[in-house]
């Protein structure tokens, strides 16, 4: 699986890090296409295997085939 992180404005471990539970990943930001908005940031974990039978009629509902629960994923 694959973490996905989007717009943060600094990242500390770098790309292909490994952290612990509670170490600081980075920071919030406003990066890409959230220029000049509330800074945020957009957390996913992504499946490299696609799951075809997850897709749905929602707009961008292909992107579904990859998206797994963090809740199940995370202690």
């Amino acid at each position: 699986s694959v973490h996905y992180y989007a717009h943060l404005e600094s990242i500390d471990p770098g790309a292909g890090g490994f952290v612990s539970r509670g170490e600081k990943l980075g920071t919030v930001g406003d990066t890409g296409n959230a220029a000049g908005k509330q800074p945020h940031v957009h957390y996913a974990i992504l499946s490299v295997v696609p799951h075809p039978w997850r897709i749905d009629t929602s707009t961008q509902g292909w992107k579904k085939v990859f998206y797994l629960n963090p809740g199940d994923r995370l202690p």
